[in-house]
């Protein structure tokens, strides 16, 4: 029999989750037949495979093949209720999870479930072997880490959500170093803001001692009043402003004008500089955090294939 939801005339869905291709019958669960069935179907198709396996078999696309969802996400006493949780659970849930069509398991206890088992040894040393193998992905550290998390979760119920925090803990320093250097970036655009519109008041005086120096016999002689700034470059004060160190009327001439218009103009460049010191940083962690998802990746695929016929309950 062919499951209710058809998928077209190339192929259909029929018993125990078979896909007849033609006079082909192609098992989903193996990922040579899975290759096979995603090169004679089109996007379209594939996607009413995957619907009738799910609706009809309870199967879900894990990696490069599809497998039980029992296998797939046992969550006993895990999250009952999905939710967005934080940013780096959405970032983790984003390029993780939905990027390979698995199912998150983050959601309404995994904050308690954190609590419970922040401080407990063997979580630690999950972290810290999963931050071993992030930073130096070689076979070794990746089974030195997988032996532990087996270890670890043996007889619990909630394999997933562990799982889940295990690798959100690992790359939450990348995340916090990657937030502090947008920070940075905005900092320093308000810095040279701030700069600007200085800068604006100083052309702005140049403009009005260029008249009066008109029709004058020594107009280098002329005379104006600006506020001379200085500035803190390394913070913002509490408004989010440049931070004015000192602040003093002066009657300044033409080549004063000059020489605080240049010294402005340096500062300019410094906070410019410092902007793409601290873009440059952004970038390189931003690339750093991409790899990292990569690795959790690919560490989960290898994890479910480690299986070898027990129900591990891992993704």
């Amino acid at each position: 029999m062919s499951s209710p939801g058809g998928v077209g005339n190339s192929a259909k869905v029929i018993d125990q989750g078979i896909v007849q291709l033609g006079d082909q019958e192609l098992d989903p669960r193996v990922a040579a037949d899975l290759t096979a069935i995603k090169s004679g179907v089109s996007a379209v198709e594939f996607e009413e495979i995957k619907k009738d396996l799910n609706n009809d078999w309870n199967l879900v696309l894990n990696g490069d093949k599809f497998v039980e969802k029992t296998d797939y996400s046992r969550v006993i006493d895990g999250p009952q209720e999905a939710d967005e949780g934080d940013e780096a659970s959405q970032q983790l849930r984003e390029h993780v999870y939905d990027q390979n069509s698995w199912i998150c398991p983050q959601g309404n206890s995994t904050a308690q479930v954190h609590g419970e088992i922040s401080g407990e040894l063997e979580f630690t040393d999950s972290v810290s072997l999963a931050k071993k193998y992030f930073e130096n992905p070689t076979a070794e550290n990746e089974a030195a880490f997988t032996k532990q998390v087996f270890a670890y979760t043996e007889g619990k119920v909630n394999i997933h959500e562990i799982l889940f925090l295990v690798f959100k803990e690992s790359i939450q320093e990348t995340n916090e170093d990657k937030k502090y250097f947008l920070q940075k970036m905005k900092d320093f655009n308000s810095m040279g803001e701030d700069l600007s519109d200085y800068l604006r008041e100083m052309v702005d005086a140049s403009t009005s001692l260029s008249e009066q120096g008109e029709g004058k016999k020594y107009p280098e002689k002329e005379r104006v009043n600006i506020d001379v700034k200085e500035f803190d470059l390394s913070t913002l004060n509490s408004q989010g402003n440049l931070e004015i160190t000192t602040s003093e009327t002066k009657s300044v001439d033409r080549s004063s004008l000059n020489d605080q218009i240049k010294m402005l103009e340096s500062m300019q460049e410094t906070v410019r500089n410092k902007r793409q010191m601290a873009s440059t940083s952004f970038q390189n962690l931003d690339q750093k955090v991409n790899q990292l998802y990569n690795l959790i990746s690919s560490v989960m695929k290898n994890m479910n294939e480690m299986r070898a016929g027990t129900v591990r309950n891992m993704l």
